[in-house]
Order: structure tokens, then sequence, then C-alpha cells
């Protein structure tokens, strides 16, 4: 039986392990860190439990192919779906907006708070609505697709979103909440399309939680993999991948072992693979998006907090602007807020989780990463952070100023410290607008039985992707199948049990 070495247990290692193991190859996935499950964790704080990850997950509509991706890989089935009535509430001026999952309730709340914007409204709702039957999730039973009449004629008023940014779709309405409350989910700068996507997906049924959280569904993934016959080693750190006349032999681990395999995959920020796991440089198409100014890295400063559930009057996510000195320390005009009502067991009685996230740029990761090498100084950024963040909670909601408990905070340093991307991001990359997100071939050039399966392949980045990264370096171990050093050249995808 043919052996394959997958570098990193995240969803990517996790994927692509498990359809190896369907595919009748004896796989092992090496994980630096001391868990399986990558970015998709959580931990325990006295009593209280923080979750990492899922903010929504895309694929939990029954009709759609990742749906039924997610049960095959343990991610979902016979685990219960939790249907948000929103995904996040933003307020501006005393004045409230949600994103329902009920698109007409959508649309009628935009009407009430912006009525002189009735000409932009309808043309976004009806561009959400098309987005949901590319998708194949339109219709009161989110099952309708269009046919390829109506995508022709549909595609003329998608191009216009297409190609702006969501900072540039927000002005082009009159009303301050209604760009507040577009511009506060995926920062001004992001592609209006990706904006336009999340809101088709929620309102699809297509972006719901699944329960227990993210450290629940990387362990069943985990436990997937493991019942199919996979093995897997934890703290065990790559450093070298040994390569002879073009092929990959083996790798060494920062413990002095060496595995030895036919075929690798690696999971990880390209950034931090090649010229140091691997000798050489990464794909050229992979460095131009490192380069390019039209696609972008970021991370965020996140807390969790422990409080009173019953002193808060939002549900899910809420999004709000605090005052300037929060703006002038982040970058950032928006503070996220989640609670965890729905989660009864990651809290005491009576009390929840309220997490609080802040985007940040590239050169406010890198400049946690450089400061976490002086404990002092970087203490003092992340102290910063807290103040600002705890004051604008504070202020938004007074009530909870005696209850409010600081459990955990975590920087870009802390996501490169544990899962080794060079900026600390936990996705890839965010697109500007006009951008078409690219696809790059998880192919190692000169390296015959080396692969790429990582997010970083495909912006945006995130679960599904990842997901879909790791299938897909299967499938290219598949195409080239190595036996004793031998291309035998045989595709298997009807082992995966359903089409791309």
């Amino acid at each position: 039986m043919e052996k394959v070495l997958i570098i990193g247990g995240g969803v990517a290692g996790l994927s692509a392990g498990i359809y190896a193991q369907k595919s009748g190859y004896k796989s092992i996935i090496a994980e630096r860190h001391d868990k399986l499950g990558g970015q998709l964790t959580g931990w325990q704080r006295g009593g209280y439990h923080v979750d990492n990850c899922i903010h929504w997950l895309t694929g939990t509509n029954k009709n759609t192919a990742l749906y039924k991706r997610w049960k095959e890989l343990g991610m979902l089935g016979g685990v219960d779906i939790i249907k948000a009535e929103s995904l996040y509430t933003y307020e501006k001026g005393g004045v409230r907006l949600s994103l329902c999952a009920d698109i007409k309730k959508l649309e009628n709340d935009m009407l009430a708070v912006a009525p002189e914007d009735v000409g932009e409204i309808k043309a976004l709702i009806s561009a959400v609505e098309t987005v949901k039957k590319f998708s194949g999730t339109g219709g009161e039973n989110g099952d309708e697709k269009l046919s390829l009449s109506d995508i022709l004629f549909r595609c003329p008023s998608l191009l216009r979103y297409s190609l702006l940014t969501v900072g540039e779709l927000a002005n082009m309405f009159d009303n301050k909440v209604i760009r507040g409350f577009l511009c506060s989910l995926l920062t001004k700068d992001f592609s209006a399309i990706a904006l336009l996507t999340v809101f088709a997906t929620f309102t699809s049924g297509n972006g719901y939680l699944p329960a227990g959280g993210s450290l629940k569904a990387a362990q069943r993934m985990a436990e997937r993999y493991l019942s199919l016959g996979g093995s897997a080693y934890c703290n065990k750190e790559a450093v070298r991948l040994n390569v002879e006349k073009g092929r990959a032999r083996s790798v060494t681990f920062a413990d002095g072992s060496e595995i030895s395999a036919d075929a690798f995959i690696f999971t990880g920020d390209p950034k931090m693979l090649f010229n140091k796991v691997i000798d050489g440089d990464m794909p050229f198409k992979l460095k131009r998006l490192y380069k390019s100014k039209a696609y972008k890295r970021f991370s965020a400063f996140q807390c969790a907090y422990s409080c009173d559930l019953a002193l808060l009057n939002f549900k899910g996510d809420f999004i709000f602007e605090p005052r300037y000195k929060f703006k002038k320390l982040t970058g950032s005009d928006y503070l996220v807020l989640k609670e965890f009502s729905h989660e009864s067991s990651f809290a005491p009685e009576n009390k929840t989780v309220l997490q609080a996230m802040v985007v940040v740029d590239e050169n406010r990761c890198r400049d946690f990463i450089d400061k976490y090498r002086d404990k002092e100084r970087y203490d003092e950024l992340k102290k910063a952070y807290i103040d600002v963040i705890t004051a604008a909670i504070i202020k938004k909601f007074p009530k909870l100023k005696e209850s409010l408990y600081l459990l955990d905070s975590w920087t870009p340093a802390t996501y490169r410290n544990y899962t080794l991307t060079e900026t600390g991001s936990f996705m890839s990359f965010a697109f500007k607008g006009g951008v078409l997100p690219k696809k790059v071939s998880g192919k190692i050039p000169g390296i015959k039985n080396a692969f790429l399966a990582t997010q970083w392949q495909h912006s945006p980045g995130g679960l599904p992707i990842a997901a879909e990264c790791g299938r897909r370096a299967v499938e290219l171990i598949l195409s080239r199948r190595v036996s004793g050093g031998v291309e035998k050249g045989a595709v298997k995808k009807a082992r995966f049990g359903y089409s791309k």
C-alpha cells in the first residue's frame, strides 16, 4: 500500500487524509501543534469555552454539494444545525439593521431605514437573489438554479458589482446606516461580489452554525480520518523535505526523526514552506499573488470576556463604530462582538462568552509579530488594544461594566506561533473589486510527488476552500499514481463519490 505523508493537520490536511484513505492509500498526518484542526479550534478558560473559528459555515443547506462533502468529512451529519435569525447586526446612531435569514425581511428593513435608497436597495437584493441561483440555492426552498439563458440574461447586472469594492458599493447609497451596514462585515476594501456572496449564503440557509462550535467540528473530522485507518502525530514539526533526482523521499522533523513516503502533501502557508522546509522558490503564480496590490493579507486582534447573559440586548454578531481613539490604534472603523447564548455549555448558568474582534491590516500584523520577540513591548501593545476595546464595549453597553471580565486575548502573533502563517493570517487573501479570485495548482515544480493543499491557493481561503484543496491534492496524486517510483497515470476520481 502506497504511503502519503501530510504535513499539517488543519482542515486541508484532514480533508487530504480522509480522501487519501478513501482512495486506498496509507496516510500519515504530521501536525506541529498538540491537536488536530488548525484554525478550526477552541479552548477552555476558567470554566468558559473560547471559540476561535466559525462565524458561519458555508454548506449547511442540505441541497448543496458542499453539504454532502461536509457530511463525508465528518463536519456535518449527525450534528444539529443552529439556524440564527440574523448573521450580524450593525448599529449607528441608535438605528439597528440586521442581515436576516429572511431576504424579504432584509429588504423591508433596509427600505424602512433608507426609503431614499429604494432603487439601490432593490437592485442589491435582486443581485443577491441572482447569486443564490448561481449556486443552486435560490427560491423559497433553497434549491433553485439558473438556466443557461437566465445566466446570460442576468450576468450584466452582476458585472456591475464585480467591479466594485465594498466601499464603492456603499457610496452608491445616500443613507449612512446602509453604508455602515455594508462596510462593517468584510471592511470597505474587499470585493463587493464577496459581500453579495455572504448575503446570498446566509439568506439561502447555507451559512448557519454546527452545534458545539469549532473545536467539536475539528474533533469530528479527526475522528472520521482515524476511523478510516489514518495515522496522526501531533507536536511533530517538519523542518526539511528531502529530495533526490526530482522526487521527494522523506521529511525530517524538529525532533530529529524522519518519515519516508511515496507522496507528500504540504498544507501550510507557502511563505513558510518554500526556501525553508522545501528547498527552492514557490510556484510563480503563488508568488505573484503575494506581491500583487490587488490581494491583501489580514488578521485580527481578539478578546474573550465573560458577562451576565441577561445584560446583552443583541443576539449573534453585533458591529458598531467606537470613537476615534479606537480607530487611531487599530486602523479599523468597526468592532465586532459575538455572543454565545446559543451554546449553553460554553459558560456557567446565567453567564455567556462575549468575544470581540477587530480586523487588522498586514502592517499591524507585522507589528504584533515583531514585538512578540520583546515580551514587555508585546504586552504593552496587547494591553493598549484590550483597553480601547473594553472601553468601547462599556461605552456602548454601560450595564456590562460590573460583570465584564477578561478571559483571554490573542493576536496575529498568536496565530503565527500556533499555525505558522507568516503574517498571522487565519484566511488567505482579501481581493479587491474588479479582481476574480485565482485558483493555483497544487503541483510543486521540479518535485514530481510533492503537492500543496492550502487555502492560499484560492482567495479568500476559509474552511470550504481548505477542504477542497485537500481533496484536489489527492486527485493530483491519483492522476500520477506512484508505485515504487513508477508513474502509472491512473485517475480514480470515482472513489470520491460525487462530482466536482
